[in-house]
């Protein structure tokens, strides 16, 4: 039986919910300073865990969820935010993905009386140079650029119709949902009923320490509703 099959239009729609392929879906970041761009959307956070050089970071979904790594204070954890760009080098709509000092950088524009702004998609567009070889701090450099040019109506619907696909929310529970999968499958993630005993067993220590005035180690604890125990 023949059966309507587009191997393309799978490719594509593949590649987005896996978050791979080189088919000029995502906006990816070349080394130098010919990183030019126009944010479109607002960058949305979500949160890795370092989990050891040569290892790929760890999502985090929240212990909740039944993260492993929540509270783990051995664990250096990096914000990164993901939107939607359009990439200057050929006008296209792309998914984007940038470290926490890119959307720094973003900010410090916005501070700046020539370059202020409170819109998205942003008035005029960035240049990002990148340092692959630098440290971590000083790898990234964020720029204006005199470019105002508005934005078309063409690029303006295709933002829209990945938005209503592919919003940076979904791309980021995508991103969860795959850590979850992960972790059960290597048998580290917890169960709800683990969590609860977890936390109980938090509220009744920290209601114990209310009780002393101190904790053991003779910190201090605040008033309050052990019920507001952020997890």
């Amino acid at each position: 039986m023949s059966e309507k099959y587009n191997f393309n239009e799978e490719n594509k729609k593949d590649a987005e919910e896996h978050g791979v392929g080189g088919d000029g879906i995502f906006y990816k970041l070349q080394d130098g300073n010919k990183n030019v761009c126009r944010i479109l959307t607002p960058l949305v956070a979500y949160a890795t865990y370092f989990i050891g050089k040569g290892s790929r970071p760890a999502v985090a979904y929240g212990l909740d969820k039944g993260d492993p790594r929540s509270g783990d204070l051995e664990l250096k954890k990096s914000i990164r935010y993901v939107g939607y760009v359009l990439d200057k080098t050929d006008n296209k709509v792309r998914q984007a993905e940038f470290p926490y000092s890119i959307h720094k950088g973003i900010g410090v524009l916005q501070e700046n009386p020539d370059y202020q702004f409170d819109v998205v998609p942003m008035p005029y567009d960035i240049r990002i140079t990148y340092a692959k070889d630098e440290s971590p701090a000083n790898m990234y450099n964020v720029q204006a650029t005199p470019n105002r040019d508005e934005i078309s109506d063409d690029i303006m619907q295709d933002l829209e119709k990945k938005m209503k696909d592919y919003t940076p929310e979904k791309v980021i529970q995508k991103k969860k949902d795959d850590q979850i999968k992960l972790d059960k499958e290597k048998g580290v993630w917890i169960s709800p009923e683990e969590v609860q005993k977890h936390k109980d067993k938090i509220k009744a220590e920290l209601e114990e320490a209310k009780k002393n005035g101190t904790s053991d180690s003779g910190i201090e604890y605040p008033e309050g509703n052990p019920e507001d125990i952020p997890f």
